[in-house]
């Protein structure tokens, strides 16, 4: 109960709740309210214009002396029921005690219900509370009188919203950030209260931080986002959602690149093999044309050769004959000289012998036998002469036939002679006719196997094509789930924290997920997991160690760099049958799910396999993938195809579903030891003890262009 001082009212609280005025003079109630909890303890302030109740609800109530409520009407905070209130001797504040486990009295302000101290060192109840003078607050706790004083309290004024959040800047006096739902940063210069500088995030405040350096602060705000600030107002980076979502959508975007490009390449390809089909077509089809042509000028020249044959060896056969009857008849003539030869000797004789008889008849006449001799001697000769005649008149004919037989034989070997050269020239012909059938038989045969493929590579461009288009689908809509994901992480931030280097920023809010930062430029580092609803605070306990609440009901510590703990090992010195030989090269594919390991014999062989990261099995392995060991290794983008580098000078890619080798690719001269694929799978760059990186079509295998004048081996 507390009387006014002009003797006209009183004042009467109760453990029902109830706050009631009387007019002394007739005893009449003037107003009654209730406190809406057991009323602990009653004060009227200074002017006697306010009445405070202290309540069991853990509430501080305020009052027009008329019942009406007043200022903030509700002082809320106090953790316990309130036993004692009582007003500063100006009335700016009220001040009340509570007991409990851990006793502590509140000094609020009147106008606007804002904590402004809170002194907690008495160890026991509050009995007394009292303020006798200003900035002075005595309590009676146990057998102690406790003072406090009280900071003279200022009223800085400029947000336009509950201020969130304040922060001190260090190594700078009276001088204080503050954070507020009007979407502003301020600070503040505490010695005359005037604002220094304003920081526009964009959204409430919910809390902030300040660098141990001071030159950097925090915000943590409502839209969705924290912001990095210089201390002179430049922001420095928009720190929001949640990194690892980002990587994924930047992941999912490379891939629905590197899938537009490799959709690009398909229907190139495929218009390509398209627009070849044709020209294969025109090509063996007159190939074609052009071998039944050549076919038709083999017979025909191997006819015209028999012909030319042929009459070669008529002429021959003639030549030959009219050779044998040219003979013949020389010899019959050459006999018939013979004949007239011996006729006009044998004239001759039997003239010479007629000459002598003749003489000796001369020289006696008249022997009759030498007469007869002579006579038959005369006939004799003239038989001779008879024969001679005729046999030389025989000699005619057979010298005609001779001359005649041998100009037909002379004929006849120019007929010979004749054939000779139609026959040279018609085998000539028919050589060159099948030079030209076998050239254009091999063209042809080439352009058969090559219309073969192009009719069988459309098909397989059209295959790619349609799994292309199903890839940029797939890709598309991971691009779409990853952008949700990060849609979905971009959730209101409730606290900002610096480390206490200063390096990291950790955030938590309504993500249910830690976040750091690099504190200097705002680059995404980390995120941890734990809690299932929305983290409210976080504190560095160390530069490793943060702490965090949240309305799961759980305070969590997070270790940010923990120790590396061995997981598993694959493979063992004593056990070839897992992986052959030393192990030169490893890498993870992009979602970690996967190991390549690249490995093999020097000199023998290269050997690649795939491990699943979180069972160990091998799931894909291939024992001869080079014919030397390899030394790297790496994975598509995509995840389907592996390029491999080795010792035997070769780059090699393979596809992981089959197992098989797709292309080889020549053209280095020494050991190749690393090989990389580009961001969009289409490329790829190897290096080599050659000296020398090289550039490759990935798709084809071609070599687009080559590094060199490198000083040591890449």
């Amino acid at each position: 109960m507390v009387f006014h001082s002009n003797g006209q009212q009183i004042f009467t609280s109760a453990r029902d709740g109830s706050l009631r005025g009387y007019n002394v003079q007739n005893g009449q109630q003037t107003f009654a309210t209730n406190h809406g909890a057991a009323i602990l303890d009653l004060a009227i302030s200074p002017s006697e214009q306010i009445l405070a109740t202290a309540g069991e609800n853990g509430q501080v109530r305020l009052w027009q002396t008329n019942g009406g409520g007043f200022g903030p009407q509700a002082l809320q905070g106090y953790g316990g029921p309130v036993v004692r209130v009582v007003f500063s001797t100006d009335q700016g504040s009220v001040i009340a005690a509570v007991d409990g486990e851990t006793p502590a009295v509140f000094v609020h302000d009147v106008q606007a219900g804002i904590l402004q101290q809170r002194f907690t060192r008495h160890a026991g109840d509050c009995g007394v509370l009292t303020a006798p003078a200003p900035g002075i607050v005595l309590t009676g706790a146990g057998s102690s009188i406790w003072q406090w004083s009280v900071v003279a309290g200022r009223q800085i004024t400029g947000h336009s919203q509950p201020v969130t959040s304040l922060a001190a800047a260090p190594e700078t006096a009276q001088q204080v950030y503050s954070g507020s739902l009007d979407g502003t940063v301020r600070l503040w210069n505490l010695t005359n209260g005037q604002q220094i500088r304003q920081f526009n995030h964009g959204g409430p405040v919910n809390g902030l931080d300040v660098a141990p350096d001071g030159q950097r602060i925090a915000s943590a705000g409502e839209n969705n986002s924290a912001r990095l600030w210089r201390s002179n107002g430049q922001q420095i980076a928009e720190l929001k959602g949640d990194v690892r979502a980002k990587i994924q959508l930047s992941r999912a975007q490379q891939e629905q690149s590197a899938s537009n490009t490799r959709l690009t390449v398909a229907k190139r390809l495929l218009d390509v093999a398209e627009k070849d089909l044709p020209v294969r077509t025109e090509a063996e089809k007159k190939l074609s044309e052009q071998l039944t042509a050549a076919n038709q000028q083999v017979v025909d020249r191997t006819a015209d050769l028999k012909q030319r044959q042929e009459e070669k060896l008529a002429a021959e056969t003639s030549a030959v004959k009219a050779s044998e009857e040219a003979r013949t008849a020389s010899d019959a003539k050459l006999e018939a000289e013979k004949q007239a030869a011996l006729a006009t000797a044998e004239t001759q004789t039997a003239q010479t012998r007629l000459t002598q008889l003749q003489q000796v008849f001369n020289a006696d006449n008249t022997n009759e036998a030498l007469k007869t001799l002579v006579a038959e001697t005369e006939a004799e000769v003239q038989q001779c002469r008879q024969r001679e005649q005729e046999m030389k008149a025989a000699v005619a004919a057979p010298s005609q036939k001779a001359g005649e037989m041998a100009n037909l034989a002379n004929k006849a070997a120019q007929k010979v002679n004749e054939t000779q050269k139609p026959y040279a020239d018609a085998i000539d012909a028919l050589r060159k006719a099948e030079s030209d059938q076998n050239l254009l038989s091999l063209q042809h045969s080439l352009a058969s196997q090559e219309l073969k493929a192009a009719q069988d590579l459309v098909p397989v461009r059209k295959q790619s094509v349609t799994m292309a288009e199903a890839a940029v689908e797939a890709a598309g809509m991971r691009v779409t789930q990853a952008q949700e994901a990060v849609r979905s992480s971009e959730q209101p931030v409730k606290s900002v924290r610096f480390s206490p280097d200063g390096r990291l920023l950790a955030t938590g809010g309504n993500f249910h997920s830690i976040h750091t930062w690099n504190a200097e430029d705002g680059t995404a580092i980390a995120a941890y997991a734990g809690h299932s609803d929305v983290i409210t605070d976080l504190a560095f306990v160390s530069d490793g160690v943060v702490v965090s609440v949240s309305t799961d009901s759980s305070l969590r510590s997070w270790e940010l760099n923990p120790g590396w703990v061995l997981e598993r090992t694959i493979g063992a010195a004593e056990d070839a049958t897992t992986i052959s030989h030393r192990v030169n090269d490893v890498e993870f594919d992009r979602d970690a799910h996967r190991l390549l390991i690249a490995s093999g014999v020097p000199s023998r062989s290269g050997e690649l396999a795939v491990f699943d990261v979180s069972s160990g099995q091998r799931s894909l392995h291939i024992p001869q993938a080079h014919d030397d060991a390899v030394y790297s290794a790496s994975f598509s983008p995509d995840g389907t195809r592996i390029a491999s580098a080795g010792a035997d000078k070769y780059v090699r890619t393979f596809d992981i579903a089959a197992g098989q080798q797709l292309r080889r690719l020549e053209g280095h001269t020494n050991y190749v030891l690393g090989v990389a694929w580009k961001g969009d799978g289409q490329q790829l760059a190897s290096a080599s003890a050659d000296n020398t990186i090289k550039i490759w079509d990935a798709e084809t295998g071609d070599q687009s262009r080559t590094i060199q004048n490198i000083e040591r081996h890449v």
